[in-house]
């Protein structure tokens, strides 16, 4: 009998394409600009600092 024949099997990464927001950077600069109002006005309990984080 003849031994099996071995296959090389290969994995390719698997590419997500990403859509960016071209807005993405100003969108973010103001919810920032806010949060440091609502900070300094010491009004900071409705602000999502998990939100603010990322």
């Amino acid at each position: 009998m003849s031994a099996p024949k071995k296959r090389n099997i290969q994995i390719g990464a698997y590419r997500h394409r990403v859509v960016a927001d071209p807005n993405y950077a100003e969108k973010t600069w103001k919810i920032l600009e806010h949060a440091i109002h609502e900070i300094y006005n010491h009004n900071a309990s409705g602000l999502s600092f998990e939100e603010l984080y990322r």
